[in-house]
């Protein structure tokens, strides 16, 4: 038996750290995962495409998987990524999906998006890969569209689809990674009434509004430079701002702006990618 499955990378609209309340928004780039029971023990990885360096996420998973089917064999798994890890980006999230949805149906199991929501971030969890849960990213990714998610107690507060015509996502990818033991959760905490504010703009529908804001408080608590973000602006972004916890950023740009705006990213910047909103959920069945 054969599990296949695939989620959606995303970028943040409001970080979760300061309040516990997060929100994402998913983008059209996906992380596709194979699986496959074998009966000797331990877990073999292929990466096609883009490898993360260690395999503590995939270890993690095939530990998750096992303690709740009681599968004790190993497993064959391919994985499928063309964004680097730990910029951002929600590859982490996208990736515990996947892995989490292939191995399930791998197992005979028929997960629903609520079981790979647990597994997958419980694996996350445990590899060490998440600052909140990432609870905000996981939805994002699994189920498609903007999702909010209060990361605390693992609730979904609103989950949308986004048409906003003519609008798409500007990634600059970072050649630099931030680990996730290196971040100050004090100077996050500190930005909490800031990121309130930007939780009731996504709630009013101002998403561009929301995520220049968090941009702004989420380079401020990494010491990141706000150049970047201001020479998006000028350009002619609706909004920009550090996604994650960087130190990638991301901007959402009318197509007719892209250029500019690319050109004022490429100072800063030397892998830059457009990728559209994705409103479709995630995929994942099995095979004999």
């Amino acid at each position: 038996m054969r599990g296949f499955a695939e989620s959606s990378c995303a970028v943040s609209l409001v970080n979760a750290i300061p309040t516990g309340i997060g929100a994402a928004l998913a983008i059209s780039t996906r992380i596709t995962v194979e699986a496959e029971v074998k009966r000797d023990p331990g877990v073999d990885v292929e990466y096609m495409g883009v490898n993360p360096g260690d395999e503590a996420l995939v270890e993690a998973a095939a530990c998750v998987i096992g303690e709740r089917t009681g599968w004790r064999g190993g497993w064959k798994v391919r994985i499928r990524s063309e964004l680097p890890p730990r910029r951002g980006l929600k590859t982490s999230s996208a990736a515990a999906n996947s892995l989490a949805a292939a191995m399930m149906e791998a197992a005979g199991m028929e997960p629903s998006w609520m079981d790979i929501l647990d597994y997958g971030i419980e694996a996350a969890r445990r590899a060490g890969i998440t600052v909140t849960g990432a609870l905000d990213d996981a939805a994002a990714s699994l189920l498609g569209g903007l999702a909010v998610t209060d990361n605390r107690r693992g609730t979904i507060l609103d989950h949308r689809h986004l048409s906003l015509k003519d609008v798409v996502v500007i990634l600059a990818i970072s050649m630099e990674e931030i680990p996730k033991g290196d971040i100050d959760r004090g100077r996050f905490m500190l930005l909490a009434p800031a990121a309130e504010v930007a939780l009731r703009l996504v709630g009013s529908g101002k998403y561009a509004e929301a995520m220049t804001l968090n941009g702004m408080l989420v380079t401020s608590a990494l010491h990141l430079d706000m150049k970047p973000v201001m020479d998006s602006l000028k350009a002619g972004a609706l909004a920009a701002g550090v996604t994650g916890t960087g130190p990638s950023l991301a901007a959402l740009t009318r197509k007719c702006d892209v250029d500019t705006v690319v050109a004022a990213l490429k100072g800063y910047f030397q892998d830059i990618r457009v990728y559209n909103m994705e409103n479709r959920p995630g995929v994942w069945y099995a095979e004999v």
